[in-house]
């Protein structure tokens, strides 16, 4: 809304000096009466954007692709007196609002009210919410009002999260997994007793149970293992098809995703390593890199880190990507890679990856049509996540 011009501080000046000087009455009266008409709308011009704050009530929001999410902001009036017919405009940003976030209301003297509206977030990424603007008509609905408030909300959205299944038959002993291989038994967790059979160690055996009861017992113990995971994902530009890239490139994100929460679901150790760059991040361009690490708030993290990733513009080179800074990939470390089919002469990096020992899987994001020459490996679990809508994985 515009400010008052000069030209209406010269009117109200010459409406003052007419009412002070002018010879006649109603000249002073009808001088009076203008004075009053443009003074008030112009002074209030300039004072209710002041009397009038806009604050939110998240600085920030976390949400799931796909999902909704209410945005409030609390619109108060500072002034002594009733302020009517405010609109409040608030910015979406890039979310989908089930209705437009516009409201009209009255305020009260010091009063504070919370507006909220419910959009949906479409895409992944990190967005800003706002600002928002505040308007209403003058006195005598003349020189309306209006003011932009540049306090907004960042939202990330998190990539879309769907179930992943997998089978876990070694690893290391005495984790948190529960298995059948009697290889992986963790004697700190007592299962049950059964009778000696040939064979069973002398160290297994219950001295005080057999002894009481006149037969040898061996001692059972719960079979567990578990694995720290490294999850590699290649974002490089260069190595998906021009047609469908984004869409490409979006799956093995949320592939990505996925795994993170199954395997942090599982309680074992995870860590990220991607060739990407971040957005909207302080720690500047780069692979995303975080450490093999345990726990809900470390899988919060890496999500934040996959809402943020953008695509490199380099090849992918995983033996590198796989011992970058910050990533310890210890002995039993099993390496999952998330990239599109890729030539042979480029599968030279998953191939060192095996080649030192760590168990590699990987899974390749392609649509239904691509050729299965392009995902065969020799001696490495592979699996084919197919793009077209498919919501789980094939191993």
């Amino acid at each position: 809304m515009r400010a008052p011009a000069r030209g209406d501080i010269a009117l109200i000046i010459l409406f003052i000096l007419c009412f002070a000087f002018a010879p006649f009455r109603e000249m002073r009266l009808l001088s009076l009466f203008l004075l009053l008409v443009v003074g008030i709308p112009t002074v209030a011009n300039r004072l209710l954007p002041r009397a009038v704050s806009v604050s939110r009530r998240d600085a920030v929001l976390r949400v799931n692709r796909a999902q909704k999410v209410v945005v409030s902001l609390e619109v108060r009036n500072r002034w002594p007196l009733p302020i009517h017919a405010v609109l409040v405009v608030d910015a979406p940003g890039g979310l989908f609002p089930d209705t437009p976030p516009v409201f009209c209301v009255d305020l009260a003297p010091r009063e504070a009210t919370i507006l909220s509206w419910e959009a949906e977030a479409r895409e992944r990424g990190v967005l800003e919410i706002g600002p928002a603007t505040v308007s209403g008509p003058g006195p005598f609905a003349l020189r309306p009002w209006g003011k932009a408030y540049e306090s907004t909300t960042t939202l990330i959205v998190y990539p879309a999260v769907f179930p992943v299944s997998l089978e876990h038959t070694r690893g290391l002993p005495a984790g948190s997994l529960v298995v059948a291989n009697r290889l992986y038994e963790d004697v700190s967790r007592y299962r049950s007793l059964r009778e000696y059979v040939p064979g069973d160690e002398l160290r297994r055996i219950n001295w005080k149970v057999s002894a009481r009861l006149g037969k040898l017992y061996t001692m059972e113990y719960v079979p567990s293992l578990y694995f720290p995971v490294l999850v590699l994902l290649n974002l490089s530009s260069s190595d998906y098809p021009l047609d469908g890239r984004h869409h490409h490139m979006e799956r093995a994100i949320e592939l990505a995703a996925s795994l993170v929460v199954y395997f942090i679901g599982m309680k074992q150790e995870v860590g990220l390593a991607a060739l990407a760059t971040r957005t909207i991040t302080s720690t500047g361009d780069g692979p995303i890199v975080v450490p093999i690490r345990g726990g809900t708030g470390h899988a919060v993290r890496m999500l934040e880190d996959l809402a943020r990733a953008a695509p490199d513009s380099s090849g992918a080179d995983f033996a590198r990507l796989a011992g970058s800074a910050g990533v310890a990939v210890r002995a039993g470390t099993r390496i999952v890679a998330v990239t599109p089919p890729l030539p042979p002469e480029r599968r030279a990096g998953l191939h060192a990856l095996a080649r030192k020992g760590w168990e590699l899987e990987v899974f390749f994001v392609t649509s239904a049509a691509t050729a299965r020459a392009d995902t065969e490996m020799t001696g490495v679990l592979s699996h084919i996540h197919s793009s077209d809508g498919k919501q789980d994985i094939d191993a």
